[in-house]
């Protein structure tokens, strides 16, 4: 689900944006941008949501066969959020939430929120964990 304005490409020279649609596959190494008042949400298989919130550059890599951890790495500055699938969820594969300042390992079953921007020059991450706890 979008709203605002969000593309999805894929990060090659001279690989044209296209808009992001709903019920389209999210894959290993699509990225996607959303505009000054765009945002969107993405449904996991495995039970939970993604958020990429306005003015935001995300791009999803692969689980890496060592730690079975899904990466989303959110280039430069904006925001990002994720409602991760319960404990016990077979099917479920950690996260790893990237940014400039670093990264966050969400438990389970946990809800947050990142929002990376610039201060002082520095990358600065503020982070709300609605339910849950994770790793920083």
């Amino acid at each position: 689900m979008a709203a605002g304005k969000v593309e999805q490409f894929f990060q090659r020279e001279n690989e044209p944006y296209s808009p992001a649609s709903e019920g389209k596959a999210m894959l290993a190494g699509d990225t996607y941008a959303s505009q000054e008042f765009g945002s969107a949400r993405f449904d996991l298989r495995s039970g939970g949501a993604f958020f990429m919130g306005p003015s935001s550059q995300i791009q999803f890599r692969s689980a890496s066969p060592e730690t079975n951890t899904l990466l989303a790495v959110l280039e430069k500055t904006g925001e990002m959020g994720i409602q991760c699938p319960e404990a016990g969820n077979e099917s479920a594969l950690g996260w790893e939430l990237r940014t400039q300042a670093g990264s966050v390992f969400p438990a389970e079953g946990s809800h947050l929120y990142l929002r990376c921007y610039h201060a002082d020059k520095q990358f600065k991450v503020e982070m709300i964990i609605f339910s849950g706890s994770a790793s920083v």
